[in-house]
């Protein structure tokens, strides 16, 4: 794909998939949506759905589609979630995975999941980054008590030969700190310092993980992105970004399949923002991808599937559809950010009308 027809390609979703957002709506409850256009196994009646309105509200505030009452109806059902605590989550989808989680916090003696709290701190990431997006209050979430938190003790309980789990909770580690109301800047500042005196440990030329590690391809660039979105927000990202990261995207990544693809692509992203180097490859790679993409998409609708010719199955282990061969909300917000990216990479975002969300 060249440029001339990627524009086209999103002036395209910018018509088409607005649309599809509201033909998703649930009629009878504002602010609602359904995960699959036809395939969802939830019945609409039932209280869930926290995470499609997150993604909802993330597609038209990319494609500044977000208007004043959908504004207002998202946010308000996306508070019905809250608890007292400042965290958000499906009680639908914690109840359906209630015995999962208890075979696997038997197996690896691990009470957060048994109780939740890894699941349960990645839909409260979720939620807020939505309603920061939508200018909206929420409570300060306490999960993770900031103000007393031993940064040193929480880095040391990850795997850091399976970086992509460390990647996520220093993510959201990083993500809640830089939105706190109840930290001061001087507080925040110390945070983000522990945070790279004890990450600078496990810096290498193709990522961050143990010195040691046998990790393939995949975890290291799975975790390489979510190490670069997280440090982001704290803008420590250009701390690290490195040629070495640039040379390993683009020498060792770039032939693997779509979910590798796009943390490849991210990781780029997040680099290109720093560096300018191999910078045509990486536009060249970019564009690629949105012909790789297209595979996904549905084109009557403006809208795409998680998986190819199939709707997302499961949501955080829950199973929400039939996975039938139709758009699903999850797969839409995932690839309209990926576009997002693309424009952002090629520098003419702002020119086609796309805005960057808190994510």
């Amino acid at each position: 794909m060249n440029i001339e027809k990627f524009k086209d390609f999103v002036k395209e979703l910018k018509q088409k998939t607005p649309l599809f957002i509201k033909n998703m709506e649930i009629k009878d409850v504002k602010g609602k949506y359904k995960m699959s256009l036809a395939g969802d196994i939830p019945s609409s009646k039932i209280d869930w759905g926290l995470g499609q309105s997150t993604f909802a509200s993330r597609i038209l505030y990319i494609l500044d589609s977000l208007d004043i009452d959908t504004n207002k109806n998202i946010t308000h059902f996306i508070n019905t979630f809250a608890n007292k605590d400042g965290s958000y989550n499906d009680k639908y989808v914690s109840s359906s995975t209630f015995i999962l989680r208890t075979l696997i916090s038997i197996k690896y003696r691990n009470s957060e999941a048994f109780l939740n709290k890894i699941n349960k701190r990645a839909e409260t990431r979720q939620a807020k980054a939505s309603l920061i997006n939508m200018n909206a209050n929420s409570l300060e979430y306490t999960g993770l008590n900031l103000k007393n938190l031993d940064i040193d003790k929480y880095f040391n309980q990850f795997n850091w030969c399976k970086p992509w789990g460390a990647a996520s909770h220093i993510n959201h580690l990083l993500f809640f700190t830089k939105y706190s109301t109840e930290l001061n800047d001087k507080e925040k500042g110390t945070i983000y310092k522990k945070v790279e005196e004890n990450l600078s440990q496990y810096l290498q030329k193709d990522g961050f993980y143990k010195n040691g590690c046998s990790l393939n391809n995949n975890q290291k660039i799975g975790g390489l992105m979510k190490f670069l979105m997280g440090l982001s927000q704290a803008d420590l990202d250009k701390k690290y970004v490195s040629k070495g990261f640039i040379d390993f995207a683009l020498d060792e990544m770039v032939s693997c399949n779509a979910c590798e693809n796009f943390n490849t692509l991210y990781t780029l992203y997040y680099c290109t923002r720093t560096l300018d180097y191999r910078r045509d490859e990486i536009k060249k790679f970019a564009l690629s991808q949105v012909d790789n993409w297209l595979k996904f998409y549905h084109k009557d609708y403006g809208a795409f599937s998680f998986y190819e010719n199939k709707a997302q199955t499961k949501y955080y282990d829950a199973k929400v559809s039939k996975g039938l061969n139709e758009p699903d909300l999850h797969g839409t917000a995932m690839f309209i950010w990926g576009i997002l990216v693309v424009a952002e990479i090629l520098g003419i975002d702002e020119e086609l009308g796309l805005k960057s969300p808190v994510m």
